[in-house]
């Protein structure tokens, strides 16, 4: 029980931050080992729990000069102070629900504005060491595919680049999966525009490994292509 008790403690609040950054979006180039996800979980488990641990002594210094209760709450001075009063089911609970909210909110921050901030400063040191900026996605998939908007595509094999399917992109892997899986839709029609109208390509993402190529496609391009085809369908009826 004492293992698991310090398990939840000194694990739980840096995983749930590591967590949350990765489910909004900021994802490493690669995953991490065992050592580096303890590293990082160590580190983020710093600010959370001396933010839980001063909301908790704000409360006991409350409860101590109101005459109005007579609860009586352990001062938390030091790691084995934590780990004995870690034995108590109500501040547990609150440890791993302040945990759970605190961690949200530093990911939120990091993921917002402390990663950007951060490789900007980063970048800035690079280039005066004559090195190339890093890019503010992690990895090149993520910079072309996580876009939340309507990207037209077309997907062929540099093997076989005559074979080609054009369409809107709805769903990508994500930047962990083995394999990289995208579903497309609206084929025939994309199909058609492309082949009628000129459209000037935005990015072209090459998959070295499959042979796989993608071209994404000017949006302004791809909106004026798509009137003009609307209203040639509307002359023709």
């Amino acid at each position: 029980m004492e293992n698991f008790i310090s398990l939840l403690v000194f694990t739980l609040p840096g995983l749930l931050a590591y967590f949350w950054i990765q489910l909004f979006g900021l994802t490493p180039a690669l995953k991490r080992s065992g050592t580096e996800l303890l590293t990082i979980s160590a580190l983020l488990w710093i600010p959370i729990t001396v933010t839980t641990l001063l909301i908790y002594q704000f409360i006991v210094v409350i409860y101590e000069h109101n005459p109005y209760y007579s609860i009586n709450l352990p001062v938390v001075k030091n790691l084995k102070d934590l780990t004995k009063v870690a034995q108590s089911m109500w501040f547990l609970l609150y440890y791993i629900v302040c945990s759970l909210v605190i961690s949200y909110g530093i990911a939120r921050y990091i993921v917002g504005r402390g990663y950007d901030k951060f490789i900007s400063h980063v970048n800035k040191i690079r280039m005066k060491n004559g090195k190339a900026p890093f890019s503010q996605h992690s990895t090149v998939w993520d910079e072309i595919f996580s876009k939340n908007n309507a990207q037209i595509v077309e997907i062929y094999n540099l093997n076989n680049p005559k074979t080609s399917v054009v369409g809107e992109l709805r769903k990508v892997s994500r930047s962990f999966e083995p394999e990289r899986h995208l579903t497309i839709e609206h084929v025939e029609h994309w199909t058609n525009i492309l082949s009628k109208y000129e459209v000037r390509v935005e990015n072209i993402f090459v998959d070295v490994k499959s042979s796989m190529v993608i071209k994404t496609y000017n949006q302004d391009d791809l909106k004026e292509a798509q009137d003009l085809y609307n209203q040639s369908k509307n002359v023709t009826v």
